[in-house]
């Protein structure tokens, strides 16, 4: 019997978040994978650290900016981000006023 495996629901990335949709925006982006942070121009985050953060994807051109609390194990960046710049962009979403627990 072969095995199913279930992919990342919306709950697995976004723990909390405001009321009406106040923690939501509309980023054009080709980005769908649940969880990726991105930047403004709707790109993951660069290596190096150096991007602004637009926020969280939670739908298709969707993600969280405000008022919302994501799971930082599940937050997808790329391979190569080391966990200062990790720290350096979660800092920059805390300041946006979404915390990763």
């Amino acid at each position: 019997m072969p095995v199913l495996t279930e992919g990342k629901a919306l709950s697995d990335v976004l723990l909390f978040e405001g009321e009406n949709a106040i923690s939501r925006t509309a980023l054009t982006t080709a980005e769908t994978v649940l969880g990726t942070v991105l930047n403004p121009a709707g790109e993951k985050v660069k290596v190096d650290g150096t991007d602004e953060v637009a926020g969280v994807l939670v739908g298709p051109n969707m993600v969280v900016d405000y008022h919302a609390i994501v799971a930082k194990d599940q937050l997808v960046w790329f391979a190569t981000v080391n966990q200062a710049n990790k720290d350096g962009y979660l800092a920059k979403l805390a300041a946006k006023g979404v915390k990763a627990r």
